[in-house]
Protein backbone atom coordinates (compact mmCIF):
# COMPACT_ATOMS: atom_id res chain seq x y z
CA UNK A 1 0.00 0.00 0.00
CA UNK A 2 2.84 2.35 0.87
CA UNK A 3 4.50 1.73 -2.52
CA UNK A 4 1.20 2.30 -4.33
CA UNK A 5 0.64 5.53 -2.40
CA UNK A 6 4.15 6.72 -3.23
CA UNK A 7 3.57 5.95 -6.93
CA UNK A 8 0.23 7.77 -6.78
CA UNK A 9 1.87 10.84 -5.20
CA UNK A 10 4.62 10.70 -7.84
CA UNK A 11 2.06 10.52 -10.66
CA UNK A 12 0.10 13.41 -9.13
CA UNK A 13 3.23 15.56 -9.04
CA UNK A 14 3.96 14.66 -12.68
CA UNK A 15 0.37 15.55 -13.64
CA UNK A 16 0.60 18.87 -11.74
CA UNK A 17 3.77 19.72 -13.64
CA UNK A 18 2.10 18.81 -16.94
CA UNK A 19 -0.98 20.92 -16.12
CA UNK A 20 1.24 23.86 -15.16
CA UNK A 21 3.16 23.58 -18.46
CA UNK A 22 -0.08 23.30 -20.46
CA UNK A 23 -1.57 26.31 -18.66
CA UNK A 24 1.53 28.36 -19.46
CA UNK A 25 1.45 27.24 -23.09
CA UNK A 26 -2.29 28.02 -23.27
CA UNK A 27 -1.69 31.57 -22.01
CA UNK A 28 1.08 32.06 -24.56
CA UNK A 29 -1.19 30.80 -27.35
CA UNK A 30 -4.02 33.09 -26.21
CA UNK A 31 -1.63 36.02 -26.29
CA UNK A 32 -0.36 35.05 -29.76
CA UNK A 33 -3.94 34.68 -31.08
CA UNK A 34 -4.83 38.10 -29.63
CA UNK A 35 -1.79 39.67 -31.31
CA UNK A 36 -2.68 38.01 -34.64
CA UNK A 37 -6.29 39.16 -34.31
CA UNK A 38 -5.14 42.76 -33.84
CA UNK A 39 -2.78 42.51 -36.84
CA UNK A 40 -5.53 41.09 -39.08
CA UNK A 41 -7.93 43.82 -37.92
CA UNK A 42 -5.26 46.46 -38.58
CA UNK A 43 -4.70 45.17 -42.13
CA UNK A 44 -8.44 44.91 -42.79
CA UNK A 45 -8.94 48.47 -41.52
CA UNK A 46 -6.18 49.78 -43.80
CA UNK A 47 -8.05 48.30 -46.77
CA UNK A 48 -11.13 50.33 -45.69
CA UNK A 49 -9.38 53.62 -44.90
CA UNK A 50 -10.81 55.54 -47.85
CA UNK A 51 -14.37 54.22 -47.38
CA UNK A 52 -17.42 55.92 -45.90
CA UNK A 53 -20.77 54.56 -44.78
CA UNK A 54 -23.96 56.53 -45.37
CA UNK A 55 -26.86 55.63 -43.09
CA UNK A 56 -30.49 56.72 -43.35
CA UNK A 57 -30.95 57.07 -47.11
CA UNK A 58 -34.18 55.32 -48.20
CA UNK A 59 -33.84 52.56 -50.78
CA UNK A 60 -35.45 52.99 -54.17
CA UNK A 61 -35.72 50.74 -57.19
CA UNK A 62 -32.88 51.18 -59.73
CA UNK A 63 -31.10 53.70 -57.50
CA UNK A 64 -27.63 54.94 -58.33
CA UNK A 65 -25.60 55.02 -55.10
CA UNK A 66 -22.79 57.05 -56.69
CA UNK A 67 -25.32 59.76 -57.61
CA UNK A 68 -26.71 59.69 -54.06
CA UNK A 69 -23.20 60.22 -52.69
CA UNK A 70 -22.61 63.07 -55.16
CA UNK A 71 -25.85 64.69 -53.97
CA UNK A 72 -24.73 64.32 -50.33
CA UNK A 73 -21.41 65.94 -51.28
CA UNK A 74 -23.15 68.81 -53.11
CA UNK A 75 -25.43 69.43 -50.16
CA UNK A 76 -22.45 69.50 -47.78
CA UNK A 77 -20.46 71.63 -50.24
CA UNK A 78 -17.59 69.15 -50.30
CA UNK A 79 -15.54 68.39 -53.41
CA UNK A 80 -14.76 64.66 -53.51
CA UNK A 81 -13.26 64.14 -56.93
CA UNK A 82 -14.27 60.88 -58.55
CA UNK A 83 -16.05 58.17 -56.59
CA UNK A 84 -14.95 54.76 -57.86
CA UNK A 85 -17.68 52.67 -56.16
CA UNK A 86 -20.79 53.03 -54.05
CA UNK A 87 -23.31 50.31 -53.25
CA UNK A 88 -25.76 49.01 -50.62
CA UNK A 89 -24.41 46.55 -48.07
CA UNK A 90 -26.13 43.78 -46.14
CA UNK A 91 -29.38 41.88 -46.46
CA UNK A 92 -32.61 43.82 -47.06
CA UNK A 93 -34.40 44.91 -43.86
CA UNK A 94 -37.95 45.99 -43.17
CA UNK A 95 -37.18 48.30 -40.25
CA UNK A 96 -34.56 50.56 -41.88
CA UNK A 97 -32.70 51.03 -45.16
CA UNK A 98 -29.37 49.33 -45.70
CA UNK A 99 -26.27 51.48 -45.47
CA UNK A 100 -24.45 52.70 -48.56
CA UNK A 101 -20.75 51.88 -48.66
CA UNK A 102 -18.72 54.25 -50.82
CA UNK A 103 -15.08 54.00 -51.82
CA UNK A 104 -13.53 57.46 -51.95
CA UNK A 105 -10.40 58.61 -53.81
CA UNK A 106 -8.43 59.14 -50.62
CA UNK A 107 -8.51 59.35 -46.85
CA UNK A 108 -8.54 63.14 -47.17
CA UNK A 109 -11.75 62.99 -49.23
CA UNK A 110 -13.24 60.66 -46.61
CA UNK A 111 -12.24 62.98 -43.78
CA UNK A 112 -13.67 66.09 -45.49
CA UNK A 113 -17.01 64.38 -46.11
CA UNK A 114 -17.28 62.90 -42.59
CA UNK A 115 -16.30 66.21 -40.96
CA UNK A 116 -18.82 68.19 -43.05
CA UNK A 117 -21.61 65.70 -42.28
CA UNK A 118 -20.92 65.82 -38.53
CA UNK A 119 -21.20 69.62 -38.59
CA UNK A 120 -24.43 69.71 -40.61
CA UNK A 121 -27.94 69.51 -39.17
CA UNK A 122 -29.38 69.96 -42.68
CA UNK A 123 -28.30 66.52 -43.91
CA UNK A 124 -31.68 64.78 -44.01
CA UNK A 125 -33.23 62.36 -46.47
CA UNK A 126 -35.94 64.95 -47.26
CA UNK A 127 -33.30 67.52 -48.22
CA UNK A 128 -31.74 64.97 -50.58
CA UNK A 129 -35.06 64.09 -52.22
CA UNK A 130 -38.43 65.73 -51.56
CA UNK A 131 -40.32 62.40 -51.50
CA UNK A 132 -38.19 60.97 -48.71
CA UNK A 133 -38.91 61.28 -44.96
CA UNK A 134 -37.41 64.06 -42.88
CA UNK A 135 -34.91 61.79 -41.12
CA UNK A 136 -31.26 62.46 -40.43
CA UNK A 137 -28.60 60.99 -42.73
CA UNK A 138 -25.26 60.04 -41.17
CA UNK A 139 -21.85 59.73 -42.82
CA UNK A 140 -19.24 57.69 -40.91
CA UNK A 141 -15.87 56.07 -41.37
CA UNK A 142 -16.13 52.44 -42.50
CA UNK A 143 -14.96 50.31 -39.56
CA UNK A 144 -14.16 46.62 -39.41
CA UNK A 145 -16.75 44.56 -37.52
CA UNK A 146 -14.27 44.21 -34.63
CA UNK A 147 -13.79 47.99 -34.33
CA UNK A 148 -17.49 48.73 -34.81
CA UNK A 149 -18.30 46.34 -31.95
CA UNK A 150 -15.52 47.85 -29.82
CA UNK A 151 -16.90 51.35 -30.50
CA UNK A 152 -20.40 50.23 -29.48
CA UNK A 153 -19.06 48.67 -26.27
CA UNK A 154 -16.95 51.77 -25.57
CA UNK A 155 -20.02 54.02 -25.79
CA UNK A 156 -21.91 51.77 -23.36
CA UNK A 157 -18.98 51.70 -20.91
CA UNK A 158 -18.57 55.49 -21.26
CA UNK A 159 -22.18 56.03 -20.15
CA UNK A 160 -21.65 53.70 -17.18
CA UNK A 161 -18.45 55.47 -16.10
CA UNK A 162 -19.46 59.07 -16.84
CA UNK A 163 -16.91 59.47 -19.64
CA UNK A 164 -17.91 62.66 -21.46
CA UNK A 165 -16.36 62.18 -24.92
CA UNK A 166 -16.05 59.17 -27.26
CA UNK A 167 -14.95 59.80 -30.85
CA UNK A 168 -13.26 58.29 -33.90
CA UNK A 169 -10.28 59.73 -35.69
CA UNK A 170 -8.69 57.78 -38.51
CA UNK A 171 -10.71 54.73 -37.47
CA UNK A 172 -9.19 54.76 -33.96
CA UNK A 173 -11.44 55.11 -30.90
CA UNK A 174 -10.58 57.91 -28.47
CA UNK A 175 -12.10 58.77 -25.09
CA UNK A 176 -11.83 61.70 -22.69
CA UNK A 177 -13.44 61.68 -19.26
CA UNK A 178 -13.89 65.45 -18.99
CA UNK A 179 -13.02 68.77 -20.63
CA UNK A 180 -9.26 69.20 -20.63
CA UNK A 181 -8.67 65.67 -19.33
CA UNK A 182 -6.19 63.24 -20.86
CA UNK A 183 -7.14 61.42 -24.07
CA UNK A 184 -6.98 57.62 -24.13
CA UNK A 185 -7.18 55.33 -27.13
CA UNK A 186 -9.23 52.14 -27.09
CA UNK A 187 -7.74 49.40 -29.27
CA UNK A 188 -8.82 46.29 -27.39
CA UNK A 189 -11.27 45.00 -24.78
CA UNK A 190 -8.41 45.25 -22.26
CA UNK A 191 -8.13 49.00 -22.94
CA UNK A 192 -11.87 49.23 -22.43
CA UNK A 193 -11.60 47.66 -18.97
CA UNK A 194 -8.89 50.17 -18.00
CA UNK A 195 -11.02 53.11 -19.18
Amino acid sequence: MSNQFDRFVEEMETLRGTVKELSKENEQLKSAVGDLHQKVDFLEQISRNANVEIHGVPETKNENCIEILKEVSRMLEVENGSIPKAFRVGPPRNDRPRKILAVMDSMEARDKLVRAAKGSRELTAKNLHSDWPNERVYVNENLTSYRADLLRRTKIKARERDVKYVWLKNCVIHVRKSDGGPVSTIKSPQDLERM
